[in-house]
């Protein structure tokens, strides 16, 4: 199933015209028909692409959740949602690391008995976590495994990593500011959080994420 035929099915169902679900989802009515026609961009004669604003804003509409939305379009659609930046990574440059699948007393369990399990992963990797949770999609889905180098600071301000907050953690663009953390997720459901040192007893940045897997169904 196309993102159009989505929109054509819902709105069918749901006895909703093209023009009321354009002004429901902030497009125009030609956007709205030739999405339902998977219509061609004449500048590039490929499909229309959309922004995954879009997906999250069309998938509150139809009151499916982002999951849902994914699950009925199909590898093809999160595969153009990829950011630019993704590369491959060859086998020569993998390791064995651990797969940490809870936090205990403030820090990663890294003990080998209480791996999740042992997997390759690139080679400026020291540990894996799994994501839980929607506030970092589309960039890492639920499910995903994220590589994470240690290292108590970030490179530069928006930079990807794993915050300790006192006996959780968190994944998120991290940017320090003068009295604390501010953490943004990439979904846009998800608001800014400002997390102040002096409300934590613990707060620290653990390790930047150096790259992930993502296993499709």
């Amino acid at each position: 199933m196309t993102i159009g035929e989505m929109i054509k099915q819902y709105r069918e169902e749901n006895n909703i015209s093209q023009r009321e679900m354009a002004n429901r989802c902030g497009m125009s009515n030609a956007a709205i028909s030739l999405y339902e026609k998977n219509g061609i961009n004449p500048k590039t004669g490929k499909p229309f692409k959309l922004e995954y604003e879009t997906y999250f804003k069309l998938s509150r509409i139809m009151g499916i959740t982002i999951d849902e939305m994914f699950e009925k379009l199909g590898d093809d659609a999160l595969v153009s949602l990829m950011p630019p930046s993704i590369h491959t990574v060859k086998n020569w440059n993998m390791k064995r690391i651990p797969l940490i699948g809870s936090v205990a007393a403030g820090e990663p369990i890294l003990a080998e008995e209480n791996h999740e399990a042992v997997i390759l992963a690139p080679g400026n990797a020291d540990y894996a976590l799994e994501i839980k949770g929607e506030s970092m999609m589309p960039t890492y889905l639920p499910g995903d495994i994220i590589y994470i180098r240690k290292q108590p600071d970030i490179d530069h301000n928006g930079q990807v990593a794993v915050v300790l907050l006192d006996d959780e953690a968190t994944v998120k663009h991290v940017y320090k500011q003068k009295d604390g953390l501010m953490l943004i997720s990439d979904n846009p459901a998800y608001e800014p959080m400002f997390k102040r040192y002096i409300d934590f007893d613990t707060i620290r940045i653990l390790g930047k994420v150096c790259g992930f897997t993502r296993m499709y169904k």
